[in-house]
Parts: structure tokens; sequence; C-alpha cells
């Protein structure tokens, strides 16, 4: 299998825009990228690498496909519907506040529960944001 851009311009182009956009915005280590390289070319001739590659290949288009259904199928709802707007920002925020490598499970389970604490007030101040014009000022 060899991705040259012989057959379709266009698609390789996409193709690895994507790659590069994936790796680049997922804040992944840069050997995450090298290794991407790596399976690429052993492709050529190692049916194993080319399941690899073939596994990325997809993940990279889901992922692709979930982001423009987000942000374009999903925004035309929010303007009218407010439970959308509830699981938006929580979808953001889990995304956000994802902890990546951390391998201490303890400390890693702690972060998760702190990241639900932010969540549950973000959203207590998103169903009260006409009772609560300046949510962060301090009530005394």
């Amino acid at each position: 299998m060899y991705l040259t851009p012989s057959k379709n311009f266009f698609l390789f182009l996409v193709f690895w825009f994507s790659v590069v956009f994936t790796f680049i915005f997922s804040k992944k280590p840069v050997w995450y990228f090298l290794y991407f390289i790596f399976i690429i070319y052993k492709s050529s001739n190692n049916y194993f690498y080319m399941y690899l590659l073939y596994y990325y290949y997809w993940v990279i288009w889901i992922k692709i496909f979930l982001f423009f259904f987000i942000f374009f199928y999903f925004k035309s709802l929010l303007l009218f519907n407010d439970y959308l707007w509830y699981f938006y920002f929580n979808f953001l925020l889990l995304k956000i506040l994802k902890f990546k490598y951390i391998i201490l499970l303890p400390y890693k389970l702690y972060l998760y529960f702190f990241n639900f604490l932010l969540i549950f007030y973000f959203n207590y101040y998103l169903w009260n944001w006409k009772k609560n014009l300046f949510p962060l000022r301090l009530k005394l």
C-alpha cells in the first residue's frame, strides 16, 4: 500500500492534513506521530502494519466526522434548545478537562472527581444565568 498522490491528489491532501491536524490538536507526544509515520513506511510490505494503518485511517476520519457533526449540526439546534446547551457545555468540559499522561490511578480518579465538581458548578450558573448575572462575585 503506497500513499502517493498519483490516483487522487485531493484525497491524498485531505488525508495527510487530517493526520497532521489530529496529532497536533490531540496534544499527543511527538513520538506518536513518528510511530504513525513508521507504520506507513512499514505497511508497504507488511500486512500487520497495513492493518494498523487501516485502523488509524478510520479513527482519524471518525474524529473528523464527529468534529463537524458537533460543530455544524448541533450548533444550529443550540440556538433554540436550552437542554442542548446544557449537554453541549458538559461535553465540552469533559473534553477540555480530560487529564492525559497521568499514570497514577488514585490521582487520576481525584482529578475526575474534581472535573465533575467543576461541571456541576458550571451547570448551576448555566441554568440560573438570569438570576446570576455576575456569577463569580462574592455574595456577602
